[in-house]
């Protein structure tokens, strides 16, 4: 379809194209090939039908044949989604435009219609669960629509800060770990997990810093902790921050290494938990540059607060091979 086509509410018939405009809409069956084109003339539309090549009459068989086909082709193609979404919704709430989605194969124009659902906002808790769940299923083996959907359900615009159910979210999360099998690169894996991990649910971040830790790549593993930094670590659940550093003990790295623990730093003011986590990583680098730099740093936060996390980082410092980055590590402490 080339120009601005003008459609009945339905989407069954054409009532206008631009001039200039050309609409074409043809289907190949087992021993049947349609086609019909429709052009803009002045007093209204001309069409040229035809069956297996030949041109035939355009009559009440061809008419119904178009007005059977043209809304498929037009939800598959995503054409007017916005509008039809809208539509659908008014007619019949949030299950009609599910329902509609649900007979769409194209995996795009599925979430192209899900991310429009979701732009009308205002929903109630069972409709965010029926929405999550059904995007869930119906986007799993295609990571990067999914991705997409995910980062518009923490929580859904207009619907009062409501989050899908417990059940809903472990639907979604089953869908995730779908979607990272069929990834085909580390790179989609750690863009799919940041996404599911960035509404700062705890159950979503712990999944996220689980499957990092299977994340063959330094760079994209570290890229995605220092995005989940702040969830992670403000967490109330101990668990989500002890994943973040069994997360960070994989990198095989020490310039990612370095960068995670340091961005980890300005969580450990509010969480103690944090510095002794974050004195402990550097146990984990290897150059001892690296390793003077994150503790100097922890010095100069002044992070030093109790006898055990000075302790600790003694006892860090002492394991510096580099009596010059070990010296200077001693110095940060005492002009702490």
């Amino acid at each position: 379809m080339l120009g601005r086509a003008k459609l009945s509410p339905d989407e069954t018939r054409l009532l206008a194209l631009s001039p200039g405009g050309i609409a074409r809409f043809r289907e190949v069956q087992e021993g049947m090939d349609r086609s019909i084109i429709v052009t803009p003339e002045a007093n209204g539309l001309s069409y040229t039908a035809r069956v297996n090549g030949r041109i035939v009459d355009v009559d009440a068989s061809t008419m119904s044949w178009l007005s059977k086909i043209m809304p498929e082709v037009l939800r598959e193609s995503a054409v007017d989604v916005a509008q039809r979404v809208t539509r659908l919704r008014s007619a019949g709430g949030v299950d009609n435009v599910l329902r509609t989605i649900a007979q769409i194969r194209s995996p795009a124009a599925k979430a192209a219609h899900y991310k429009a659902l979701l732009g009308t906002g205002d929903f109630d808790q069972n409709e965010i669960d029926r929405i999550a769940r059904a995007a869930g299923r119906d986007l799993a083996s295609n990571p990067t629509d999914l991705k997409g959907v995910i980062g518009l359900m923490s929580p859904l615009p207009h619907s009062r800060g409501k989050y899908p159910s417990t059940e809903a979210k472990a639907a979604i999360q089953q869908s995730v770990e779908t979607a990272i099998q069929n990834a085909k690169s580390t790179s989609e894996k750690a863009s799919l997990l940041t996404q599911y991990a960035i509404g700062g649910d705890s159950d979503a971040v712990l999944m996220a810093l689980q499957g990092a830790k299977d994340l063959t790549s330094d760079t994209d593993k570290s890229t995605l902790l220092k995005t989940v930094a702040a969830p992670a670590l403000t967490s109330r659940n101990p668990a989500v921050r002890r994943a973040y550093f069994e997360a960070f003990a994989t990198l095989t790295s020490d310039f990612d290494g370095r960068a995670v623990l340091v961005a980890a730093i300005p969580y450990a003011h509010a969480n103690p938990a944090v510095t002794l986590d974050v004195i402990n990583g550097t146990l984990h680098l290897t150059s001892t540059t690296d390793q003077a730099e994150v503790l100097i740093a922890v010095a100069k936060q002044r992070l030093l607060i109790s006898p055990d996390l000075t302790k600790a980082y003694m006892a860090a410092a002492k394991k510096i091979s580099s009596s010059y980055d070990q010296s200077r590590v001693l110095q940060a402490a005492i002009q702490q």
